[in-house]
């Protein structure tokens, strides 16, 4: 998801790790309703120094879920065609929560945003796939945003979870400045997290996203032993 897409949601709601788990099981077959996805989100003092969640002129964070159908009509040109692409991989909902900088103005070479989201599919099988672009699934990188034009480097992570990867999108859109989304993703069973920061050419941050990805799994893991909230 790049910095202008985030922003336009914003307004709308106010190497590659090997498959072998990191030794526990997640449960895939669950109620699809039984996987709390807004639960799994990264909490607030998770989040990196400087940034803080989003809020809207209420003061509540801006979370949001989104159904394949709302997915597709936020963003793309036929939702129709979209919807259908979605629900054809196996996509069944996804949560997104946003931060941003607690300071705007300080800290210009950093990140602009940090977006996490969790996308719970029908199988393992499916958001595996959803994680690595196909010549079946062009648009796929960890489920997140990707722009038909934008340039897309995978990069080697660490193992989190079931298996893991990392992407460098980049974007360039006329005379607007270039923006890099540096993502980091994780699978735990048949849910796809993802941790996505996105800033100016030149400010990417790859161990950042990876220490904000191992937070999140630790916080995802929680959830799953049934402590966390």
């Amino acid at each position: 998801m790049t910095v202008r897409l985030a922003l336009m949601l914003l307004a709308g709601i106010a190497l590659l790790a090997g498959a072998c788990s990191d030794g526990r099981d997640y449960p895939i077959n669950l109620d699809d309703k039984g996987y709390d996805l807004a639960a799994m989100a990264l909490p607030d003092d998770a989040a990196p120094a400087g940034m803080e969640p989003y809020t809207d002129q209420n003061g509540d964070t801006a979370e949001v879920d989104f159904s394949n159908r709302e997915w597709a009509e936020a963003f793309a040109d036929d939702p129709d065609v979209e919807t259908n692409r979605l629900d054809a991989i196996g996509r069944l909902t996804g949560h997104l929560k946003f931060f941003v900088r607690s300071d705007p103005y300080e800290m210009q070479a950093g990140p602009r945003a940090i977006i996490t989201q969790s996308t719970l599919y029908t199988e393992p099988k499916a958001a595996s796939e959803d994680m690595r672009a196909s010549a079946a699934n062009a648009k796929a990188s960890c489920g997140v945003l990707i722009g038909d034009n934008d340039e897309v480097r995978e990069f080697p992570v660490p193992h989190l979870g079931d298996e893991a990867a990392g992407y460098l999108v980049t974007t360039r859109s006329g005379q607007s400045p270039t923006t890099v989304d540096t993502v980091v993703c994780f699978r735990t069973g048949r849910i796809l997290h993802a941790v996505v920061q996105s800033g100016l050419e030149g400010s990417s941050d790859i161990g950042l996203s990876v220490r904000v990805a191992r937070r999140m799994l630790e916080h995802v893991n929680g959830v799953f032993d049934g402590v966390g909230s």
